[in-house]
């Protein structure tokens, strides 16, 4: 193997693990903000009932603090356990902590402000996902929900004014000094996995084709291009091995060169080329490797085939008899009796 080879070699191997240690990162990412989030509202709950000045001020408040520290770290704790698509359950849990820090503001924007940092750091993190038009979007229409915050409140019945004293002057202090520190910490620690992963992603565009060419001469099968599609092959494989985008019956090829930001036609050439296939077969293939999977461990049993089979992406028993059969040989029904008997 001369020079050439050994370095595209090197970058194949370099980009398969920046592959996999970004979507490792982006977990990591997705869990710990829910963990943080989750101890955030356990540590407020313990300094609030362990002071008094607070404990007077958000007496109403407590219960809603327990709830929020219980249901961030169960699903903090749930996605450690499933498979999931990171951008879609990645804009749920968004859309859930912005509606969570929306009904949170309101319910403090009486005696507080400082509350509202925390919409900084959601728009922090929509850029992860999304890009700047967005984020600054979801900046504006927060700001909006801040200046008029006060009559929203009051409409919808989720706080009233209060008179300020003397006695709840240093209360609120110490309400809005924990506020500003926590919204620091969580800023900061999306800033920090922001530019991570940005990293990360820079990183594989550099592996993914290397120096501009045109698509004419990317097609040419040279020894760099065969090179350049076993990386986009091995990227291909990666994405549907840690995100599993097949249990989606509406997958397309199209969606897929649009995550991994290039086009549909050298999708197919990498999958023909490498992996000798066309792109609906290597669908269905982890399709029925899902479904071979749940069977093996006797899911069957506790499920329906039409729920095994829909949960990996197919929509017709009729489709996914066919498919079945060409893959394995024989019939489900027939794989199934096979198990029963072992």
């Amino acid at each position: 193997m001369n020079v050439f080879l050994k370095i595209l070699s090197k970058q194949y191997h370099n980009k398969r693990m920046t592959y996999r240690d970004l979507y490792k990162n982006k977990g990591k990412f997705l869990r710990s903000i829910l963990f943080i989030i989750g101890f955030a509202y356990s540590l407020s709950y313990i300094i609030t009932i362990s002071n008094n000045d607070l404990s007077a001020l958000l007496e109403g408040n407590k219960l809603f603090y327990i709830i929020s520290s219980l249901s961030f770290i169960y699903l903090g704790i749930l996605l450690s356990k499933v498979r999931y698509q990171f951008e879609a359950m990645f804009k749920f849990i968004l859309i859930t902590i912005f509606l969570h820090t929306l009904y949170f503001s309101l319910l403090h924007c009486h005696y507080s402000y400082s509350v509202f940092l925390h919409f900084i750091a959601i728009s922090i993190a929509t850029l992860i996902i999304t890009n700047f038009k967005t984020a600054f979007s979801v900046l504006t229409v927060s700001s909006a929900i801040c200046f008029f915050s006060r009559p929203i409140a009051e409409y919808l019945k989720i706080s009233k004014p209060i008179i300020i004293s003397s006695d709840n002057v240093n209360a609120i202090q110490k309400f809005e000094g924990i506020t500003i520190v926590y919204s620091l910490v969580i800023i900061t620690y999306i800033g920090y996995f922001y530019i991570k992963l940005k990293g990360l992603e820079k990183e594989l565009t550099k592996l993914k084709f290397g120096s501009k060419q045109s698509d004419s001469n990317f097609l040419e099968e040279t020894d760099d291009n065969i090179a350049r599609f076993e990386n986009l092959y091995n990227e291909i494989v990666a994405y549907f091995e840690e995100e599993k985008p097949f249990t989606d019956p509406d997958f397309s090829i199209n969606m897929l060169s649009k995550t991994l930001k290039t086009n549909s036609t050298y999708i197919s050439k990498a999958l023909n080329q490498v992996g000798n296939k066309k792109f609906n077969v290597f669908v269905n293939q982890y399709r029925i490797q899902q479904v071979i999977e749940d069977l093996d461990n006797k899911k069957h049993k506790k499920h329906t085939l039409e729920h095994i089979y829909t949960k990996a992406g197919f929509t017709q028993q009729s489709t996914f008899n066919r498919v079945f059969k060409e893959f394995i040989g024989v019939t489900p029904t027939e794989y199934i009796d096979k198990l029963n008997r072992e």
